[in-house]
């Protein structure tokens, strides 16, 4: 081969290697750009990444496939985009542009995403680097008034795009896209059609010549439709600044399905109405970097807005949603400050309470749909930062807001003058309340209650780790049906008299409160059966504390005017002090009540379980002194009947009772444990009509069942140093038993073992059973050794004296209508004794006719030994008494004359011949009667 032919071989050889070369790299570049996008894209955080690259035309690429995922926090944004075609013209390619390309197919979903791990990924992995080669850093806000740059391309043709987003509702959940974006001679214009499921297409027109003039047009394709969106956006050079005027007005009616789609407003879309427009003007310096714009003070901006929108619900928090505000707004790219012109700013129906609003007065809020309503009376203005992080919101007021039905079970009404929020946390507030309405029933839990109803005014101030408030007056709760223990009471009412202040620390949701005072008004109280009715009461709050559940609460109570009915006796006006402490578990007190004059006359303790109902109370009455002057039973007890009276001694009484309660699905009952009453008696005299008591003293055991019946614990020995009746009985003992149904109106007694000392002998008794409700009643006395000289000494008249011991029986039967003696004796004893008689001086001034038998009478009874001294005794229920009286013996002076027979009836009204102690010169009279006769 010559020189030629070599050097021709050689020059293919070299060509050969260059076609090969070229074809290899032909054949690599799109698997090494495919390589080096995917790997760009899993750098940036995405996931599951595919991008497949075709090979080159002279005209066109196909690029069959680009798919990746990027987790969104709780959703995952999902693209596909297959077959695209990309037209280009080799000339324009070489300078980095393409003439038209073509998605066929583009799918975007926003699913879900279950699968948590993605909270690992770094929240900043997108963040774009604003060192100094940033765009931010480079361009300036004069650069913002250049046209738009020339893009790569001069036309986008979307044919068949779909956007699905899970968690939307509405009709946009899913969405096809059609259109064209196109570049002609600097300005930027497009026209896209997109529709959801079953909804008219939507047109969205617009056209930009820089990052700060546009038009855009959102509209629907439905016949006559109104425009859904409408925005202009200029601007222009101005004395170095640059100056941005622009307009938007948004038809909410025409944007409901666009609303849905951010927002779960439900099905009603028909429902949705209202108008949005906004105008602004912004200034900023020319040269300023875009970067630097919000913290230029040149950096300004100024508007006005006004808006009406009713929205048929938000999923979850409201419905029957209603704004309308209207006003202006001004601030920079670091905050934004505006004033809302007075109105209703807004109503609704919620069924979630604000996250803002601490847990304290959440427990108090109702439950379930309540309507709330914002409005204004004066101006309102607020400024939002909106450059820190988080987003902190400053309003001041005065704005009202109510919250709850008028015709609900809780209204609470705001006038907040001062607020301010960070993020959704509020961090400070101020203004005033009222809540008026039915106390939740998990805050009464434990205490038997029906409802308790409250209407409270006061003023609240919110700091960031606190709230101070202060309950002002006209403030009062009422509470109906209270059932605790063995109190019931059908209504009270409690008004404050004194401002109380609250504080609650919000972390913790601790809260105390106090000092205060309260003033009470009670209505149907009954205890244990008996009827309380109050004149006034004062309740004073020393301090208050709860957190959680738990709660605490010191204070007293005060109750003037205190009457108890039905009683025995009718009892003045009585006044209560109580001190208490209570928590969540029950409560504790100590009791005093005084009455007029009577200072301590009840002193004792009280407990009481809120959650078991079970209680204790421990009340002593006195000790009670008593005289004959001031301090007598009538002086401090002027109803008391006047027949009886306590005139001197002590009497001291304690009692110890305990219940329990029971409830079931309709009721409280209460059940009373055994309980113990101990009443002692000192020194005790006593005043009765014919009979007066002197040195009383016992000490009486009860025990109490239940409120059914009240017993002795054992039988109590009463002791008694004289009673006086005309006669005195001295000495006396006898012992007490008691038992007692209360619903009966008089106890059952048995009264054993009386015994006393009269004239010298002695009176006994083997007992009384004494049931009212089973008379008759009868009662034996036993007469042993009576002294007739003493028994003739009590009549004090002159000329009459004896000797001899006296017994007898005395049979005694007590009935309704009074107490009787039948068959009752009295009887000397033998051998009999010794009667003198000396005649008075008008015995002796009887008639002549009369002298012999009256000397023969009166010699007779000089030194009258007697053998038989018997006597009858008759004694009927009206009072009169009947003796029939034998008396036989002999004078010894008079040995001539025959044994000596007296028979002598008498007959007497027994309660006023013991107030004259005449029974001696009765038996005189009647004897000379019958001389006379003679």
């Amino acid at each position: 081969m010559g020189p030629i032919g070599m050097l021709r071989y050689r020059y293919q050889r070299i060509v050969l290697l260059a076609l090969i070369g070229l074809m290899s790299v032909y054949l690599l570049v799109p698997l090494m750009v495919s390589y080096g996008v995917t790997q760009w894209l899993s750098h940036q955080g995405y996931r599951n990444v595919i991008v497949q690259l075709g090979y080159p035309g002279w005209q066109e690429l196909s690029i069959p496939v680009v798919s990746f995922q990027l987790d969104l926090g709780d959703e995952v944004l999902m693209v596909s985009v297959t077959n695209v075609q990309v037209e280009y013209r080799l000339p324009e390619l070489l300078h980095g542009r393409v003439s038209r390309v073509v998605l066929p197919y583009l799918a975007i979903q926003m699913l879900n995403n279950q699968d948590r791990s993605s909270a690992d990924v770094r929240a900043d992995a997108n963040v774009s680097d604003e060192g100094s080669g940033s765009p931010w850093n480079v361009l300036t806000a004069g650069d913002l008034l250049r046209r738009i740059p020339v893009l790569p391309f001069e036309e986008v043709q979307l044919s068949q795009v779909t956007v699905f987003r899970e968690q939307a509702t509405g009709p946009l959940r899913r969405v096809a896209i059609q259109g064209v974006i196109e570049q002609r001679d600097g300005e930027l214009g497009g026209r896209l059609s997109f529709q959801g499921r079953e909804t008219a297409s939507y047109i969205l027109s617009l056209t930009g010549h820089s990052a700060t003039t546009w038009a855009a047009t959102l509209v629907s394709q439905r016949p006559q439709a109104a425009p859904i969106l409408t925005w202009q956006s200029t601007a222009q050079a101005r004395d170095g600044q640059v100056q941005v005027e622009g307009k938007l007005e948004i038809n909410v009616r025409e944007l409901a399905p666009f609303i849905a789609l951010a927002v779960p407003i439900g099905p009603e879309l028909s429902k949705v109405s209202g108008h949005v427009a906004v105008a602004w003007t912004g200034t900023a310096p020319s040269s300023a970097a875009l970067s630097a714009l919000r913290e230029s003070p040149e950096s300004m901006f100024q508007g006005s807005f006004q808006t009406t929108v009713t929205l048929p619900a938000l999923k979850g928090v409201a419905k029957q949603i209603a704004v309308s505000s209207s006003g202006n707004f001004s601030g920079s790219p670091a905050r934004l400050g505006w004033t809302i012109d007075p109105g209703v700013l807004g109503t609704a129906t919620v069924n979630m309470q604000p996250r803002f609003v601490p847990d304290v007065v959440k427990s108090l809020l109702p439950g379930g749909d309540q309507p709330i309503r914002v409005e204004q009376r004066q101006p309102l203005q607020g400024t939002l930062y909106w450059s820190e992080s988080p987003i902190r919101l400053t309003v001041d007021g005065p704005v009202h807001v109510s919250y709850g039905a008028a015709t609900g079970p809780l209204v609470v009404e705001v006038d907040a003058v001062h607020a301010d929020l960070v993020g959704q946390d509020l961090v400070s507030a101020e203004g005033e309340f009222h809540l008026r309405g039915l106390v939740p029933p998990s805050l009464t839990a434990g205490v038997s209650v029906r409802e308790v109803r409250g209407d409270l005014w006061g003023r609240v101030v919110l700091k960031q780790r606190g709230v101070n408030g202060t309950l002002h007056v006209p403030s009062m709760m009422t509470v109906k049906q209270f059932q605790q223990g063995p109190v019931a009471m059908s209504s009270a009412t409690i008004e404050v008299a004194a401002p109380i202040p609250v504080h609650c620390a919000l972390k913790s949701g601790r809260c105390t409160a106090g000092p205060g005072s309260l003033r009470i008004g009670t209505q149907g109280i009954r205890s244990a059966g008996y009827d309380v009715k109050l004149a006034e009461g004062t309740v004073t709050l020393e301090s208050a504390e709860s957190e959680g559940s738990s709660w605490t609460a010191q204070g007293g109570i005060n109750l003037v005017g205190v009457r108890v009915e039905p009683l025995p006796v009718t009892l003045p006006p009585s006044v209560w002090q109580v001190k208490f402490a209570a928590n969540q578990v029950g409560f504790k007190a100590d009791v005093r009540g005084d009455l007029p004059g009577r200072e301590s006359l009840v002193t004792g303790t009280v407990a009481q379980s809120f959650g078991g109902g079970d209680g204790s109370v421990r009340l002593v009455l006195g000790p009670l002194q008593f005289d004959s002057g001031a301090n007598s039973l009538q002086k401090w007890l002027p109803g008391l009947s006047a027949s009886f009276d306590l005139t001197a001694g002590r009497i001291t009484a304690s009692t110890d009772v305990a219940w329990t309660s029971s409830r079931s699905k309709d009721s409280t009952s209460v059940e009373l444990q055994p309980g113990k009453i101990t009443i002692q008696a000192e020194q005790l005299s006593a005043a009765v009509p014919g009979m007066a008591i002197q040195g009383g003293n016992t000490t009486l055991d009860f025990d109490l069942q239940g409120f059914e019946e009240v017993r002795s614990s054992q039988p109590a020995v009463v002791n008694v140093a004289a009673i006086q009746t005309g006669v005195v009985l001295t000495n006396v003992s006898v012992t007490a038993d008691l038992q007692w149904l209360l619903s009966d109106l008089w106890p059952v007694l048995d009264l054993k073992d009386f015994q006393g000392s009269l004239f010298g002998g002695s009176v006994t008794s083997p007992g009384l059973h004494l049931d009212p409700a089973k008379p008759p009643h009868r009662l034996v006395l036993s007469l042993r050794r009576l002294d007739l000289a003493k028994l003739l000494s009590v009549e004090q008249q002159k000329g009459l004296q004896g000797t001899g011991l006296l017994n007898g029986t005395i049979p005694i039967t007590v009935t309704a209508k009074g107490v009787s003696v039948k068959d009752g004796t009295v009887e000397a004893e033998a051998p009999g004794g010794v009667i003198r008689y000396q005649p008075s001086p008008e015995s002796a001034a009887l008639p002549t006719d009369a002298d012999s038998s009256m000397r023969l009478v009166a010699q007779a009874l000089s030194n009258f030994q007697y053998t038989v001294l018997r006597a009858g005794v008759q004694y009927a229920e009206d009072g009169v008494l009947q003796l029939a009286a034998q008396l036989e013996g002999r004078n010894p002076d008079m040995k001539k004359s025959p044994p000596i027979h007296f028979n002598v009836n008498v007959q007497e009204n027994i309660p006023a011949l013991l107030q004259s102690l005449r029974l001696v010169q009765d038996i005189e009279d009647s004897l000379q009667g019958k001389l006379q006769r003679r």
